[in-house]
């Protein structure tokens, strides 16, 4: 019943992987010709080490945008085959709740899938000794893993009740995610600075950001010199505004669909 939605996966991650690994292929090319592998990185571990964390970081950006494509999969029952779709010897609400699960398992699995690469890319280029694993490694992995789910469940939410309009929507909603937290980071006047704080609330990315300062240098993704009070936030709380996001989502989209007609 779900052959369907399982091909799509699979089909969307291997294409992932490859287009992954020609991307760190295409660089350690270049890499190789300036001579890396001459000069291959050596010596102790330092503070200037690269963090652990920086990689989930990636790896969730790279996992939300794969998460953006099957954010329309209720859209997607809208365009033309609905009946069909009713027909199926379970209820609407079973239906979405286990296209949902398998899509979240895609989705976790291209998150590995580029975790993987990164590494591999790392370890091509002899820098896989100098990657520290910080005391926040796992609670940064858990955010960065709820990243790509709570834009899975916001885009389900806004598409759900659309047929092909929704592949609009998706880039659509990228832009303001990324428009709505420049704006909030550059504080306008009011009233648009208060505007921009409260969509803000909404967005993903502004749970997402990260700083790591070492001894001479600062790591940053998704965060800025001066980050605003959602980058500043206790990583707890942006874990759990982040699984808010992505629960009410996947909810309020389960419930916008149950109420689409043919």
């Amino acid at each position: 019943m779900y052959y369907p939605q399982l091909l799509r996966l699979t089909n969307g991650l291997k294409w992932l992987t490859i287009v992954l690994t020609c991307v760190a292929a295409f660089f350690i090319a270049i890499a190789a010709a300036n001579g890396v592998y001459h000069h291959p990185a050596h010596g102790p571990r330092s503070s200037d080490d690269l963090p652990l964390p920086m990689f989930f970081a990636m790896a969730g950006f790279i996992a939300s945008f794969f998460a953006s494509r099957y954010a329309r999969t209720l859209s997607e029952e809208n365009e033309g085959h609905l009946p069909v779709v009713w027909t199926k010897p379970v209820s609407r609400a079973e239906y979405a709740m286990t296209v949902i699960a398998a899509d979240a398992l895609g989705i976790c699995a291209a998150f590995g899938i580029a975790l993987v690469i990164e590494l591999a890319f790392c370890a091509a280029l002899g820098a896989l000794p100098f990657i520290q694993i910080t005391s926040d490694a796992g609670v940064q992995l858990i955010r960065f893993l709820l990243l790509p789910l709570a834009y899975y469940g916001l885009m389900m939410a806004l598409t759900a009740s659309f047929g092909k309009a929704g592949r609009g929507l998706i880039g659509w909603a990228w832009c303001f995610s990324f428009v709505i937290m420049l704006i909030a980071a550059l504080h306008p006047p009011k009233p648009w600075d208060t505007i921009a704080t409260l969509l803000n609330t909404i967005n993903p990315l502004a749970y997402a950001g990260y700083s790591h300062t070492n001894a001479h240098e600062t790591v940053n993704i998704g965060s800025g010199p001066a980050p605003t009070v959602f980058t500043s936030l206790a990583l707890g709380i942006d874990i759990a505004a982040l699984l808010v996001l992505c629960v009410a989502g996947m909810a309020a989209g389960i419930v916008l669909w149950r109420r689409v007609e043919a």
